[in-house]
């Protein structure tokens, strides 16, 4: 078993990781699932599946589970989520925007009482395909139908690009967080020579408008209700790399599939059958971008600690200067003075 940095990103996507499926008692409609993580194994929660007749969409089936062990790139991110939470066993965690349910499902193994939110949309639906209806709620016009300061854990995996949106996002999630919870956000980097952008031009994927987070406009979307504690960056190039590919192809085999618009379900499960098939490369690209280990990572990872909303904006003047400004005599991105000169003595 490989021991190395990227732990389970290496190992999983080998292939070499033969994971069982552990089959409940005949008849009763239950299943669970293992999957290796450094060090353990994790077992998944038994899951009921809904009879037809009951209504809803039916959970996904519990050997879809173990194909996430084919992303290098999820496996990864896994990893740095593992570091930055540690153990959450009897903890009150809530996760938001987890993968469309992969990261969902695989936090919830780790422990701990778990909800999940997605905005209303496919990834709602996928979410709820992977990992049922228990604990599962839908966010609408950024709002979270939960209690004030019900959470010890806040897991933050996406944020909308409008800046205002994204004020709304973290002032929910620190109005669920408890007085002393934590935040863990996961976030694009905003790298200046990006060849991972190109790589997307050329395969058609959408570009986010601001190009991602740096480490400062990261504190400055949590500054108000939040203290940053720790930022790292992970996921070279070569996985993110294989990642656009997989998403490539799982709308090649959903469209196989179901023809047209693909609904949810058929792509959660086209998902797991690109990560199968494109597990040797992602293992590939994982052991090469271990080698290149000065290579930036294109990801960028945060832990926050909530304390007391209070919005930190810079002192203004009456005349609208700050008071570096001020202190300068002129106004900051201006080469004239703000100050007039005092006319000459006769």
């Amino acid at each position: 078993m490989l021991r190395t940095r990227l732990g389970g990103a290496m190992y999983l996507a080998s292939g070499r990781c033969r994971t069982p499926i552990a089959r409940g008692n005949k008849g009763d409609g239950r299943a669970g699932v293992r999957i290796a993580f450094p060090g353990r194994a994790i077992k998944y929660p038994a899951m009921e599946r809904r009879s037809e007749t009951g209504g809803g969409m039916p959970y996904a089936p519990a050997a879809l589970l173990p194909a996430a062990r084919g992303s290098a790139r999820l496996m990864l991110r896994m990893r740095q989520l593992e570091m930055m939470i540690g153990d959450p066993t009897g903890l009150r965690g809530l996760d938001i925007g987890g993968e469309a349910g992969w990261v969902s499902a695989l936090l919830r193994a780790r422990g701990g009482e778990w909800t999940s939110a997605e905005p209303l949309g496919p990834a709602l639906e996928s979410l709820r395909y992977l990992c049922g209806d228990r604990g599962v709620v839908a966010i609408e016009d950024g709002r979270l139908p939960l209690k004030d300061q019900t959470f010890d854990l806040a897991v933050l995996l996406v944020l909308p690009d409008d800046v205002a949106e994204q004020a709304t996002w973290i002032r929910e999630v620190h109005r669920v967080l408890k007085p002393a919870g934590r935040l863990v956000i996961s976030v694009p980097f905003a790298a200046r020579i990006s060849p991972l952008s190109l790589v997307c031009a050329l395969a058609g994927e959408p570009t986010r408008p601001h190009g991602g987070f740096t480490v400062a406009r990261l504190f400055e979307v949590l500054k108000d209700g939040f203290d940053l504690q720790d930022c790292r960056r992970y996921s070279r190039l070569l996985i993110e790399w294989v990642d656009v590919l997989s998403r490539r192809r799982t709308v090649r085999l959903a469209r196989a599939e179901a023809g047209g618009r693909p609904d949810p379900i058929t792509l959660c499960r086209a998902q797991a059958d690109a990560w199968r098939g494109l597990a040797w490369l992602s293992w590939t690209a994982a052991q090469l971008d271990a080698l290149l280990f000065l290579s930036p990572g294109y990801r960028l990872i945060g832990r926050a600690r909530r304390r007391l909303w209070i919005p930190r904006r810079a002192p203004v003047l009456s005349d609208g200067r700050s008071v570096a400004e001020a202190a300068l005599g002129g106004r900051i991105g201006t080469a004239g003075s703000l100050i007039e000169p005092s006319p000459p003595q006769a």
